[in-house]
């Protein structure tokens, strides 16, 4: 007997040899027959190989098809003799999915457009056994489903689609699905999260709910199975779809207009596509996911609530039915309007019905003719309607494989949620991607303090902006220009969602326990403490109460103080989302914006041709992926915003979903992800486009932190005889890159050709919708109508509104509510006791002065859809500006998104600016003929005076005066009810001038931010020069404003009107400009430390310093010539670009700027070839003068 010791190291030994053995027979189970790899094994415990390595294997490309399904006995036997021929008609799908359950081969006889029981609504009927509600709770999901092995589905030249009227009923929904449910254990919308033991509840007799009915089980999935010969067609998801299999065969398949994949396979191993063409996807679809919403809801509260309660048994049942009427609700909106939950579901369920008849009819069904449907019709087109036809949700696939589930997260993510092993052996021979196109777009979402997104009962998530309004009593405007001022306006589908809520809280008080801690899963309000509680129902246990969440109310999740914004006009978005005093509060009540997610929070990925994520062993050979584009934004304009809130203090930012930035953007010609073994042989990417987002030929992360194998093994890719095109256009400043990869060892390349990198974008893109407006003179024009405080302005600007002094009302408190926001100021109280004498100033407790101003005299020159304008517009276009200001006492100290919590202090002669711009007359820009476009306007910096303005403002604004003065000037105007103001405009010449250059003039930098309900968010930049007139000694004003939005506004998109001949001025008198330069840098712009100063006073701020470039093409293209910034504010308060004050310029500077201009909103001229023309072949107004000593030109 050996001692111990000697036993004790064999032992050791062995274990380590036989572990090591085991770890690696596991890693390189794939790579040869499981004989040799057994073998090899062995070689390893008898320590005649290392195990460092895995067998040697060649590569993939000189080595057979990694799966030759041709040659495999099942598929030529399945091909040969199926065990059955069933054949398919139309009728066979009258009454729903055909499943298959049995082997053989199922032949489409003809064309099948499945859209079964219309006279159900599309749903499948109550208790019936065949479609039970418990596994079919979301519709008809699929056309065909493959529930059994050996099975052929030939399509036999045929297509299957879904009908017209079903596609925008069934928003969820698969052509064929390769199993008997549509989501793996534990995933998915809460009503199809299950576990295999769940009881099939409305399995199909009339009191199965909670009873002893059959359970869901194991999932009965396709293997040995294929699909041939035909088109998948029309599809509100996928056209293939499953999350097990294996042995699958598509071959000679055309895949097209799905909204989300042509294939999708998620979980499975041997597959073999060949001669599959996916594309074009769907590029017209009428509406936004909010349909789908909608839709949904309106099955839970028409169908499943009602029926279910009903299946509760008689002691129960009536008193639930019961709550439908007896439960009543109010809205913010409307206080006192209280209505039945019954009565705001069938508001919903009003709404979707007229909708569909306008849409079922192709927009020819009579409006109806009830004010009530009429507004429940505008309604819906607002919240459906989609302009472009473009797919909205997270991300548009070609063909993808993933690991099982359903790989909703962030690229790779699925890793984090274990699932098993890769998934093996992967062949695509001949297939092509092409003609994807996708608008993806992010919805913010309200995240509760546990971390869970507000939201209805299938993961739909509450349009936090779409049911924002400006006012408790307004619409909603889908903009939340400000926290405090955002009250709930809603519509008939988020009031749905709070009266869901409502009934929950009501369903679970009456039927399971009397709490005070919240309810069910959707109530997230439970008290840190302990609660009286009183059992209802001593029979119900854990999983029993989960479920019946799932079957009344779904995912559906509310706080209280959500359902209390809803429904109480006292509360706005900020006492939603800011944070209460004390740690308990704190927690239990904070909510935060998220973002980088859309409608179901799904995580916006883009637009991806062919994606392979936690795969290996895996061809694509002769496969072509072409033309794929992206024109969603790159991210939203509240993600990344900082508000200060206006009652706390504190900052607030929005919470990006997934931690990263947003890929709403982003197209990939091919990602591979967490896979290995991946060869790709003579195939081609090209033509990858995005309007805002990057481009990426191959973009490869590598199988680096895999947990089945915790390193690559070879190459992660493998390129053979490949090519990736040239034409690759990313967004502008956005990289377009051939080929990525986040681990060079993980690559081999030797095969792939490369065509010519395209230079990188920097250029600015023609925004989304533009506008060029401003004043102009020619001849002896009359001076501009600039009405200060009085009767006439009164008078002015109810003309203006069409008499109409509620939205005069609400312009005022937007501007205000913009000044208490930004700059922590607070005015409403005052304001609000103000409103009757809105035409006059207003003294506010600091000092300072509330003050309109109005101004007649602004032409729209030109009107732009992207690169397409509309100019010179009709002479009978114009545009009404109402401004507020604010006049502030000396040493005011601005706090807010502003100013911060240190604050800072307003240096005499500034004045702060919003307001409100009415684009009207004969052809109003973007909006139908006759009407009026209202675009506010705020200015995000102090605005400072120049000399020549502070000389035409005084009168108007005696800013100058003492405390005295300003009570006495307002006092004035009230007594005299507006009848006039102190002076009219000044009459005296005003002559300023600078050594050596003759008469000048100010120029002031105009940068604001821009809200429209049409248009959305924007950014207005241009000069307001006043000056003096050298004939006449007069001040006069050129403003000229360059206006441009490029956020995405889902809502229904307006044209521009007809325009007049090109020939026409757009006002007598006024001229036609020929150039608008505008210049907008959106940041801090880097300086080089020692042109500040920072090398010897590294504490010093930077000012604002010119750009070369800028300067170089006004010297080179234009006739002015810029003699340098000469006047700054003495304190670097504005690092921001936006926040510049202004420069002077010479009198025949000002000649070129006068009649230089033309309406485009690119910086330069083009010529004939679409290049920027050289200067010597343009033509000036004033010849080129020499450069002038740096420092000047900066």
């Amino acid at each position: 007997v050996p001692p111990p010791a000697v036993v004790g190291v064999v032992h050791t030994v062995a274990s380590q040899m036989m572990n090591a053995g085991l770890r690696t027979l596991w890693r390189c189970r794939s790579t040869r027959s499981p004989m040799a790899t057994a073998a090899w094994c062995f070689a390893l415990f008898l320590g005649h190989t290392t195990g460092q390595d895995c067998p040697k294997i060649e590569p993939a490309a000189a080595a057979v098809d990694v799966y030759p399904y041709e040659t495999l006995a099942w598929y030529q036997e399945l091909k040969a003799s199926p065990a059955r021929t069933v054949t398919l008609l139309q009728a066979d799908f009258a009454n729903g999915t055909y499943r298959i359950s049995e082997p053989g081969r199922y032949v489409l006889a003809e064309d099948v457009d499945f859209g079964p029981l219309p006279d159900n609504d599309y749903w499948p009927r109550e208790n019936d056994p065949a479609y039970p509600q418990g596994a079919w709770f979301l519709g008809f999901w699929a056309a065909v489903t493959i529930e059994t092995d050996d099975v052929w589905l030939d399509l036999a030249g045929h297509t299957l689609r879904m009908s017209s009227a079903f596609h925008l009923r069934q928003r969820f929904f698969n052509l064929v699905e390769l199993a008997d449910r549509v989501f793996d254990s534990h995933e998915g919308v809460a009503s199809l999260n299950l576990q295999t033991n769940d009881r099939l509840q409305f399995g199909g007799s009339a009191h199965d709910l909670s009873g002893s009915g059959r359970t869901h089980g194991a999932p009965r999935h396709a293997r040995r199975c294929i699909v041939s010969n035909g088109v998948l067609g029309l599809s509100s998801h996928n056209g293939l779809h499953s999350n097990w299999g294996s042995d699958l065969v598509f071959e000679d398949v055309v895949i097209r207009d799905f909204e989300v994949a042509g294939v999708q396979l998620n979980g499975v191993d041997r597959v073999g596509m060949r001669r599959v063409q996916v594309g074009p996807n769907l590029q017209t679809m009428p509406a936004y996911a909010a349909l789908s919403n909608a839709r949904f809801l309106e099955l839970y509260t028409r169908r499943f609530i009602p029926a279910g309660f009903a299946r509760l048994g008689p002691d129960y049942a009536p008193q639930l039915l019961a709550l439908l009427d007896e439960q009543t609700i109010s809205y913010a909106r409307a206080p006192d309007a209280r209505l039945s939950l019954r009565v705001v579901f069938a508001r919903l369920h009003r709404a979707l019905q007229l909708w569909y008849a306008r849409e079922d009819a192709e927009g020819d069904a009579p409006l109806p003719s009830n004010a009530d449907d009429v507004a429940l019709l505008a309604q819906a087109e607002a919240r459906f309607r989609n302009p472009t036809g473009l797919a909205d949700g997270s991300a548009v696939y070609g063909i993808r494989f993933h690991r099982r589930g359903a790989g909703t997260g962030a690229l790779g993510e699925q890793d984090q949620n274990y699932r098993g092993p890769e998934h093996l052996n992967i062949s695509m021979r001949d297939c092509v991607v092409s003609d994807l196109r996708a608008r993806p777009l992010m919805v913010p979402a309200l995240l509760t303090p546990d971390g869970t997104v507000v939201q209805g009962p299938v993961r739909d998530v509450l349009d936090l902006l779409r049911i924002s309004s400006h006012s408790a009593a307004g619409s909603a405007s889908g903009l939340m220009r400000t926290l405090h001022e955002a009250h709930y306006a809603g519509d008939f589908l988020s009031d749905a969602y709070a009266a869901l809520w409502q009934l929950s809280n009501a369903f679970y008080t009456t039927y399971v326990v009397r709490s005070q801690c919240g309810n069910f899963g959707s109530n997230l309000t439970a008290a840190y403490a302990p609660c009286d509680t009183s059992v209802v129902r001593n029979d119900l246990f854990g999983r029993q109460v989960s479920m019946l969440q799932k079957r009344f109310f779904g995912g559906l999740t509310m706080t209280q103080r959500v359902y209390e914004w809803m429904t109480d006009a006292r509360f706005s978005l900020e006492d939603v989302l800011g944070t209460r005093e004390g740690l308990v509060q704190s927690k239990q009540l904070r909510h935060q914006i998220l973002c980088n997610g859309d409608a179901m929070f799904h995580n916006l990925k883009g637009v991806i041709g062919i994606q392979l994520g936690f795969v290996a062993d895996v061809l694509v050979s002769n496969t072509t992926v072409t033309h794929l584009m992206n024109s969603a934004d790159k991210a939203h304009w509240l993600c990344g915003a900082s508000v200060k809130l206006l009652r706390s203090g504190e900052l607030l930012r929005s919470v990006p979903l997934g931690g990263g930035p947003s890929m709403a953007a982003d197209v990939r010609g091919l990602r591979v992800g967490l896979s290995e073994r991946v060869v790709l042989r003579n195939s081609l990417i090209d033509g990858l486009h995005s309007v805002e987002g990057p481009v990426y030929g191959i973009d490869l992360s590598p199988d680096s932190n895999d947990r089945s194998d915790w390193e690559p093994q070879g190459p992660t890719v493998t390129i053979i005889g490949s090519a990736i095109g040239g034409d690759l256009r990313a967004g502008t400043g956005a990289r377009a890159v051939p080929l990525r990869s986040a681990h060079a060892a993980a690559l081999e390349t030797g095969g792939l050709k490369v065509a010519p990198a395209p230079p990188m974008h920097n250029q600015l893109d023609a925004p989304r919708a533009s506008l060029l407006y401003g004043i102009f003179y020619s001849g002896d024009a009359p001076a501009p109508a600039w009405l200060p405080p009085g009767a006439r302005l009164r008078r002015a600007v109810l003309a203006a509104f069409g008499g109409d002094e509620a939205a005069v009302l609400r312009a005022r408190r937007k501007a205000a509510g913009f000044f208490e926001q930004h700059y922590g100021l607070h005015l409403a109280p005052v304001l609000r006791r103000k409103e009757r004498n809105w035409e006059c100033p207003t003294l506010l407790p600091c000092g300072s002065v509330f003050t309109p101003l109005f101004v007649d005299a602004y032409r729209l020159l030109a009107a732009c859809r992207g690169e397409e304008c509309a100019g010179e517009l009709a002479p009978g276009s114009r545009v009404d500006d109402l401004m507020f200001l604010i006049l502030p006492a000396a040493g005011l100290v601005l706090h807010g998104t502003f100013g911060g919590e240190e604050g800072v202090a307003v240096s005499a002669g500034e004045f702060l600016l919003a307001g409100t711009y009415l684009f009207r007359g004969d052809n109003p820009p973007f909006v139908p003929e006759g009407g009026t476009h209202q675009i506010d306007y705020y200015g995000t910096c102090p605005v400072a005076l120049t000399t020549t303005l502070s000389t035409f403002l005084t009168p108007l604004f005696p800013a100058t005066l003492p405390f005295s003065g300003l009570l006495l000037a307002a006092a004035t105007c009230l007594l005299s009810r507006g009848r006039h103001w102190l002076a009219s405009l000044p009459t005296q010449p005003v002559v300023r001038s600078t050594s050596g250059h003759g008469s000048s003039f100010d120029t002031l930098m105009i940068n604001c931010h821009v809200e429209s309900d049409v248009l959305g968010r924007g950014h207005s930049a241009g000069s307001w020069q006043p000056h003096v007139d050298p004939r006449t000694g007069q001040v006069r004003h050129v403003v000229a404003l360059h206006m441009a939005f490029d956020d995405i506004v889902p809502s229904p998109d307006a044209t521009t009107g007809a325009t007049a001949d090109a020939g026409t001025a757009p006002h007598p008198g006024t001229a036609s400009p020929r150039l608008a330069y505008v210049m907008i840098a959106d940041g801090i712009l880097p300086s080089p430390p020692a042109a500040i100063g920072a090398g010897v006073h590294p504490l010093s701020t930077a000012l604002h310093y010119g750009n070369e470039a800028g300067v170089a093409f006004l010297r080179g293209y234009t006739p002015i010539q810029v003699r340098g910034v000469h006047s700054f504010p003495t304190k670097a308060r504005c690092p921001r670009a936006e926040c510049s004050s202004h420069w002077l310029m010479g009198q025949s500077a000002r000649v070129g700027v006068i009649s230089g201009m033309v309406p485009m909103s690119m910086a330069a001229t083009r010529g004939d070839s679409g290049r920027m023309s050289s200067p010597a072949r343009q033509h000036r107004l004033a010849p080129p003068r020499p450069s002038l000593p740096r420092h000047t030109s900066e």
